[in-house]
């Protein structure tokens, strides 16, 4: 997943840049576009998507420089294609999404190019949902930083809004991959920045942020015994949270209960009070694999 920085990057190179109207598709894609039988994705009415491909593809000087790393780069194309078909067809299929991944691979081999060669890949519906709720967080957060707050009448419930989201992704997606947590610990830092401009000129609201430390639950190292749930309150012999972890997570709960009062039409997807049941390994277990976060700017 990319940072905060990469995401602005990526989005202006992906989103911004080929909804311009002198952007244009290069010329080696279009002579190979003739080649191809184009007809089938028009019969899937995937016309508009593949135009977007097609872009996609153009914007060359991406895929030719260090600067991005090309995995994260293909994934948030598979991302924004998928995006595209959700919108026009309401799921996206993994057979219409393979329509296009057959364009970039035909392609590829035609032309000998790498551009994405291999990993333009159909994304599930719970890796969509994460991806897609932890861009909406991005969205609002440049959003909001740009914002005039002084007479802007929507801006304090604005901000308790991008709150309530980046609380609820902190509840509701919790990894065992130490590097993401470090991503959201980044981002949280810009959140705190943000706020601090913000509580001034909305003290009639609360604005308290679920600790990103919520993560380290679930990569803290099983105790021997291999228990794998909270014991009775007051048994504290075989706890596997840290004081300072159980203080975090009992601090999520209560915001995440508030967060139902301010938005009971939302529904939440899952709860910070799960961790309290969470199945920690035994230390016979192998440690799930941790997949390297793109540390430059990843896309």
């Amino acid at each position: 997943y990319p940072s905060y920085e990469c995401y602005k990057d990526i989005q202006k190179q992906f989103v911004e840049k080929i909804d311009r109207h002198d952007y244009k598709i290069s010329d080696q894609i279009l002579e190979f576009e003739i080649k191809y039988p184009h007809n089938i994705l028009q019969k899937h009415d995937l016309s508009d998507v593949f135009t977007n491909l097609k872009k996609y593809l153009s914007n060359d000087h991406v895929f030719g420089s260090a600067h991005y790393n090309g995995e994260g780069t293909c994934k948030y194309i598979s991302y924004l294609l998928c995006d595209k078909i959700r919108d026009k067809h309401g799921i996206c299929d993994e057979n219409r999404f393979n329509l296009l991944k057959e364009f970039v691979d035909k392609y590829n081999k035609s032309t000998n190019s790498d551009m994405c060669k291999n990993i333009v890949n159909h994304i599930d519906g719970l890796e969509f949902k994460k991806m897609k709720s932890l861009y909406e967080i991005y969205d609002w957060y440049t959003s909001l930083s740009d914002a005039y707050a002084h007479g802007n009448k929507h801006y304090c419930s604005n901000m308790k809004y991008l709150v309530y989201l980046y609380n609820t992704f902190i509840n509701s997606y919790r990894s065992d991959i130490s590097i993401f947590y470090t991503l959201l610990k980044n981002f949280e830092g810009l959140m705190n920045n943000l706020l601090s401009r913000a509580i001034p000129l909305c003290s009639e609201y609360d604005f308290a942020l679920v600790n990103a430390d919520l993560y380290k639950s679930v990569l803290i190292s099983p105790n021997p015994s291999g228990i794998n749930s909270i014991p009775p309150k007051g048994d504290t012999s075989n706890n596997i949270f840290t004081p300072e972890q159980s203080e975090v997570i009992s601090s999520s709960i209560r915001i995440e209960e508030e967060q139902k009062e301010a938005y009971p039409e939302i529904p939440q997807i899952s709860k910070v009070s799960d961790l309290l049941h969470v199945e920690v390994p035994s230390v016979t277990q192998s440690p799930v694999g941790e997949r390297q976060l793109h540390q430059k700017v990843n896309t």
